[in-house]
């Protein structure tokens, strides 16, 4: 009978993440990868119906090594723990990987640092039958399916990065705050499809704007034309027109024409007269601005003209060309724009 060195015989490599619950990884409380095999001795005899030779080393303690690495050929090992354990009376034993004493033979201190995303780890079961140290590997193979439910936890560096996105889409619902920071993220220039610019981040230059071109932005200066003028400062643009008002409240008060007459309880003004106001002060008015007065009256078809006669005076006319007398009341309501 052909004669073996001592191994253990991996009856099921169960492997899964304990804290990991449905809806929502509870990253921080995940223990480890659990594993499970029966350790069997080189001095036993072959047992009939199965093609194992040896019996169950039960009841033995025994020094178990697990190396996580990054392929077939193990060029890089990224994790690597000890443990002590003792098989039961059928030579079986459970451990979790990421429990046990780690030896700083691996890249990565903690089982989630490992980059699961990549999906090429195998796991290196070596034993040593006496626990003297003297370890021997007994199986090397690749992870499949659950391990990899590690690498969802890859988004607790704060960061989420092209590679850890399988269809390339992020969900409203998958951001905390409904909020992405790019400042450091994004070093090229972001396409307008994806609410960017589109520019290159250069610095705009005092009075430049953001304006669509069709197809993207582009960095353009605002253009004064006829009657506006645009005055361009660090941070602020001003706007302004050649026409700027003065005052266009309430001016005061006129009384049109003159007590009796034609109008009894009323004012007259007649046929072919012309009414002129008093000096009105208006603070602002100065020569040559235009003037446009308005009353709280129908003027019955006469005209009325608003002019400055001098720096914060103005004076109101009213010529009756209708042909017959007109009555007013007293106290009319006098409005005006006064503009330069």
């Amino acid at each position: 009978m052909k004669r073996l060195s001592k191994k253990i015989l991996p009856l099921m490599l169960g492997v899964f993440a304990t804290g990991l619950a449905m809806g929502q990884a509870q990253i921080a409380n995940l223990e480890g990868i659990n594993y499970q095999a029966v350790a069997i001795d080189q001095d036993g005899q072959e047992i009939v119906g199965a093609n194992i030779e040896g019996k169950p080393l039960f009841e033995r303690e025994i020094g178990v090594r697990f190396s996580i690495t990054d392929g077939p050929n193990g060029s890089e090992t990224y994790y690597q723990d000890e443990h002590t354990t003792t098989t039961d009376r059928y030579g079986m034993f459970s451990l979790t990987i990421g429990l046990g004493t780690t030896t700083g033979a691996g890249t990565y201190a903690n089982l989630l640092d490992i980059p699961w995303i990549n999906g090429d780890q195998w796991l290196q079961v070596e034993i040593a039958a006496d626990n003297d140290g003297n370890y021997r590997m007994v199986s090397y193979e690749k992870f499949h399916a659950v391990p990899f439910a590690f690498y969802a936890d890859d988004v607790a560096d704060s960061s989420i990065t092209t590679d850890k996105i399988i269809d390339g889409t992020i969900l409203n619902a998958d951001v905390a705050d409904a909020t992405l920071d790019l400042t450091s993220k994004v070093t090229s220039i972001l396409p307008p499809a994806n609410g960017g610019t589109g520019l290159d981040g250069s610095t705009a230059q005092n009075g430049q704007l953001l304006i669509g071109n069709g197809s993207g932005f582009s960095l353009d200066t605002l253009t004064a034309g006829r009657g506006i003028n645009i005055v361009n400062t660090a941070g602020r643009i001003e706007i302004s027109s050649g026409v700027q008002g003065v005052n266009s409240s309430i001016a005061g008060s006129v009384n049109i024409g003159s007590a009796g007459g034609g109008c009894p309880g009323q004012r007259t003004l007649p046929a072919g007269e012309t009414w002129t106001s008093s000096a009105i002060p208006i603070s602002g008015v100065a020569l040559g601005n235009i003037v446009v007065g308005s009353l709280n009256y129908d003027l019955q078809g006469c005209m009325m003209t608003t002019s400055v006669t001098g720096n914060n005076i103005i004076k109101v006319s009213i010529f009756n060309g209708t042909g017959t007398d007109r009555c007013f009341d007293g106290g009319l309501e006098l409005r005006v724009l006064i503009v330069e």
